[in-house]
């Protein structure tokens, strides 16, 4: 698998542990409700690798590059990926990309207790070209996490994307990663 798309993987697999080990102390509630369902599909992995690969390509040949993640592809390879992990009881993963914020939600369950799980998150290239991010929010049910369990899933995103993609991010100077209207998309050139 490509190394973009570890990084969004990695990030909320990291963050499972945390948020089930709050989900098994507090009571059922279902409060969060979205009138979104982004599909989920085997052709929208396919695409987003075949996309990768081409920035890939570009960044290999010195060229700048674009490349847009939708909805459906993020969000169906974090399921895709969660399949093989059956440790974590996470189901019905949605990603959405709006308003400049990336939103993933789910569905966390452990001792027949069910929460809605909600991660929101900006991404923006910092002043040397290198994706940088911040917690908007981290829920588990209707609660804030803690500032603490905040920071461990800042560290948790940071190691991820340490490990997945810091030596292809040497190579590139991110210029701009715009996210809106079900989509990210990330510009910049070859070093």
């Amino acid at each position: 698998m490509s190394n973009p798309v570890k990084i969004t993987t990695y990030v909320l697999l990291g963050l499972i542990p945390i948020l089930l080990g709050l989900a098994c102390n507090l009571p059922s509630l279902n409060l969060f409700e979205s009138a979104d369902t982004v599909q989920i599909s085997t052709q929208a992995v396919e695409e987003l690798i075949t996309n990768v690969d081409s920035v890939v390509e570009s960044i290999q040949n010195g060229e700048s590059f674009q490349l847009i993640v939708t909805e459906a592809q993020l969000a169906s390879i974090i399921n895709y990926e969660l399949q093989s992990y059956q440790e974590y009881n996470v189901s019905d993963v949605q990603v959405f990309l709006r308003d400049g914020v990336i939103k993933i939600t789910g569905q966390a369950e452990q001792n027949n207790i069910t929460l809605p799980l909600t991660l929101i998150f900006s991404v923006y290239p910092d002043a040397k070209g290198e994706p940088q991010y911040d917690i908007v929010s981290a829920k588990v049910g209707p609660f804030d996490l803690p500032s603490i369990l905040v920071n461990q899933l800042t560290v948790a995103m940071e190691t991820a994307f340490q490990n997945s993609l810091l030596p292809s991010v040497q190579q590139v100077f991110v210029e701009s990663i715009i996210i809106d209207q079900g989509q990210m998309k990330v510009s910049g050139y070859a070093k």
